[in-house]
């Protein structure tokens, strides 16, 4: 059944005849969070990450608030899942934070009896392709995707007895840390550039070596992009462009590509050439990457600055790591319009202090980008490797072929 071949001894039962499923709670009408902690967290499903709570990003609520709320918390005891947002993601809270509320978006599973079903197995099993597959079948389509809570009473799952869910568990959770780890190497890595940034410039805030700087537009040709109009499309000159959340730090995200009408007039205008450096307008002011002519054809809007070197007096990774330290010393927010959602506009951009080391520490710097960029696709093929072997682990473990 969807790809399961379970053993005959495992029983597939409904969710409903094994947990209780509880929504949780929009805040009140007119609340707001706390500006400090308090004793009363409150899980978003944004918060919600590995299984688990990034508790590093969870919001907190006023006494008052939370009496209004209290009987949608959740324990460490019960497993929960997303039902808007991301669909389907599930985990167990902490113990610390028993008795914490829980957000409209995401349902609680309270097992009924403990001796035949452990909340570690559940969480997996939940994440596994069989139950995926029928989370998708029962997303309503109409409107915001939503999963109706008792369609996830509905959902079937395996259950093998206890022993066996306890060894499935065991193995998977070994098989987790290795990712967790190949993870922490990839971090590991990526903070080698950075360490080296500063090791050759210095602090860029400070302008320790005391480079000199020019604006932005004394370096750069700075174009935004053709700005969204829906009245304007027609679909008879469909371009492919590139958003604000294609642009990730250093690289380009190129998973969701839209297209819009670029006319034979404004098609030379927006087109995109190898090695321009694109830098998000809005969003995360200032993330910054270099198109290397990945799309063909390919166009930007108008959250996006596109950047062309005049002379040869800056290196393009030199540029892209520069922005990220600027970003992180607040040099970019500082000459951004905040007045509701911060804008780094072309008049602000135009008159940014960019700090121009001798062009040949610059190219040092980019070889040793290329070298460390290198080693980084390595991991990423293994990281890659690792999420596969680890899916095929989740399928041999819901078809009974990791334990004996």
């Amino acid at each position: 059944m969807n790809g399961l071949n379970a053993p005959d001894s495992w029983i597939l039962e409904e969710i409903s005849n094994l947990c209780k499923v509880k929504g949780g709670k929009r805040l009140p009408k007119g609340s707001t969070f706390s500006e400090h902690k308090t004793d009363y967290p409150y899980i978003r499903v944004t918060d919600m990450v590995k299984k688990s709570v990034n508790e590093e990003t969870l919001k907190y609520i006023s006494q008052e608030i939370f009496q209004k709320i209290r009987n949608y918390t959740i324990s460490s005891e019960d497993a929960y899942i997303t039902i808007a947002g991301t669909i389907g993601l599930s985990g167990v809270i902490p113990e610390h934070l028993n008795g914490t509320s829980l957000t409209e978006n995401a349902a609680k599973l309270v097992i009924k009896d403990k001796s035949k079903l452990d909340k570690k197995y559940l969480v997996y099993v939940l994440d596994s392709k069989f139950v995926k597959g029928q989370i998708d079948a029962r997303i309503g389509i109409v409107g915001v995707p939503k999963l109706a809570l008792f369609r996830i009473e509905s959902l079937k799952i395996p259950i093998p007895p206890l022993s066996i869910q306890a060894q499935i568990v065991a193995i998977l959770e070994k098989a987790e840390r290795l990712k967790e780890k190949r993870e922490q190497a990839n971090q590991e890595t990526n903070k080698i550039i950075q360490s080296v940034f500063y090791e050759m410039f210095g602090n860029i805030a400070r302008n320790d070596y005391g480079w000199n700087e020019l604006t932005a537009e004394e370096i750069f040709d700075m174009k935004l992009g053709k700005m969204l109009s829906a009245k304007n499309y027609t679909g008879k000159h469909l371009k492919p462009y590139l958003r604000n959340i294609n642009v990730q730090w250093g690289s380009l995200d190129l998973s969701d590509i839209k297209e819009m009408d670029f006319d034979d007039n404004e098609f030379p205008r927006y087109e995109l050439k190898k090695d321009d450096i694109l830098v998000c307008e809005g969003g995360e002011v200032g993330r910054t990457a270099i198109y290397n002519g990945e799309i063909e054809n390919c166009c930007y809007q108008n959250a996006l600055h596109r950047l062309r070197i005049k002379k040869p007096i800056i290196e393009r990774q030199y540029f892209v790591y520069y922005m990220q330290f600027a970003a992180k010393y607040g040099l970019i927010l500082r000459d951004t319009s905040q007045v509701t959602i911060a804008h780094f506009t072309a008049e602000k951009f135009k008159k940014f202090k960019v700090l121009l080391p001798p062009i040949e520490l610059q190219n040092e710097f980019a070889s040793i980008v290329e070298k460390v960029e290198s080693l980084k696709e390595r991991q990423r093929q293994s990281t890659q490797e690792i999420n596969t072997l680890f899916d095929a682990l989740l399928q041999k473990a819901f078809n009974g072929e990791l334990v004996a």
